[in-house]
């Protein structure tokens, strides 16, 4: 398995409280990494540090050249003026472009626009990307892709926040709490869905059945380090004992 992320050396600290302190870690392709801590002990801030959305002390983070990379946030910050659709379909790639022109043709119900947007899905052959698109929506149970993100509740943006990043198939995923706001069959289904692929992922959650169902290996902050397990979290609690 070939490398994908590595973390040398990686220091953050704030004013005299030292969060972690010159840990280091690899990534591999496949690798589903469960990092798990006390609350307050820098979970977040470590997948916020390897995302660019905080600075650190020292270190250095270094990622496979072009890799996709896909990043939820605990709280997801979404432009309340956009649809659901123009969230998940914001790339400029050639299937998210034609997709998104025929789904606002449906929406409007311009035959000229219907049929010239079909005509567009055909010559691509993206009827497959429809497909998985509805699919993945649809298993996190949200069915009005031209409703406003503004007029979604706080869970309901953070599954479109979960969609866009699935749709858009990463080679990493990041995620930060991603079961919350997910009742009991849109959980089994993601944790399928993660199992079953090759997305490698990076994630906290405190979903002890997530970590068992998903993880392949456990990294556990403590005492300003990080302590490693080749296993899920049963693995890691016997060990640990």
């Amino acid at each position: 398995m070939g490398s994908i992320l590595q973390i040398e050396s990686l220091t953050k600290s704030y004013g005299d409280r030292m969060l972690f302190s010159d840990i280091s870690l690899g990534v591999a392709e496949g690798d589903k990494i469960g990092i798990i801590a006390k609350n307050g002990t820098g979970k977040s801030t470590l997948l916020r540090i390897i995302t660019g959305h905080e600075d650190y002390d020292s270190g250095r983070i270094a990622f496979r050249n072009d890799l996709r990379v896909g990043y939820l946030e605990q709280v997801p910050q979404l432009d309340p003026s956009l649809s659901v659709i123009d969230v998940c379909l914001s790339g400029d790639d050639a299937l998210s472009v034609a997709l998104r022109h025929y789904e606002l043709a449906l929406a409007e119900g311009d035959s000229d626009r219907i049929a010239e947007a079909i005509s567009r899905m055909d010559s691509l052959s993206a009827w497959d990307y429809e497909m998985r698109f509805k699919q993945i929506l649809s298993e996190l149970k949200i069915n009005d892709f031209n409703q406003l993100i503004g007029k979604l509740s706080g869970g309901q943006v953070k599954r479109v926040a979960l969609a866009k990043l699935l749709i858009n198939n990463p080679e990493l995923l990041i995620l930060d709490e991603p079961t919350n706001h997910l009742d009991i069959s849109m959980i089994e289904w993601l944790e399928g869905y993660l199992s079953r692929s090759r997305i490698a992922l990076l994630l906290v959650t405190h979903d002890r059945y997530f970590l068992d169902n998903v993880c392949n290996r456990i990294i556990e902050l403590a005492d300003d380090t990080i302590y490693e397990y080749a296993g899920n979290y049963d693995y890691y609690l016997t060990k640990r004992q």
